[in-house]
């Protein structure tokens, strides 16, 4: 079991020891100074919950870069997951608190501290052929270098004007 952190400073997710990689792009990322490692491989990687009624929901999401096993906890973008579909309900004074999963159900979020996040594990086998899917993103290119907030952008640059008036 491992945890799954809410973190937009991590521009691209990242799976650590509780995912799995199902499929490699061939695509690696030089990520240093977080780590020595200049070839983290770009994934397609899946980890399994358990929800309510005792049933395992694969949870799979592109684009992450895997570290497995070097990285005891994964750290999610909520930036790429929203991007890519899911809404990600992470202020915790609101009632709704998780993710919004396309089928309708949600994975609720625990706080621990400032830190906000979900458990997880690593798939068996027989959970990867036989257990439902749930795909958290698109299956594009995630360059968090291009990503801009929808609408953000306009009224930053009406601010910088703003602002490059007054001095």
């Amino acid at each position: 079991m491992g945890r799954n952190e809410m973190d937009s400073h991590a521009d691209t997710s990242c799976a650590g020891a509780n995912w799995k990689a199902i499929e490699l792009t061939g695509l690696t990322c030089d990520v240093s100074p977080f780590t020595q490692d200049s070839d983290v491989p770009v994934a397609t990687c899946a980890t399994a919950v358990t929800d309510d009624s005792g049933e395992t929901i694969i949870l799979v999401c592109h684009q992450m870069l895997y570290f497995g096993t070097s990285l005891p906890h994964s750290l999610l973008n909520p930036n790429q997951l929203q991007r890519g579909g899911t809404p990600v309900r992470d202020d915790p004074t609101l009632e709704e608190f998780g993710l919004e999963l396309p089928d309708g159900n949600w994975i609720p979020l625990l706080t621990a501290g400032t830190t906000i996040f979900y458990d997880s594990r690593v798939p068996t086998q027989t959970e990867l052929q036989d257990c439902q899917r749930v795909y958290l993103n698109y299956d594009d290119e995630w360059n968090p270098a291009r990503q801009r907030r929808l609408g953000f952008y306009d009224l930053e640059r009406k601010m910088a004007r703003r602002i490059s008036r007054i001095c």
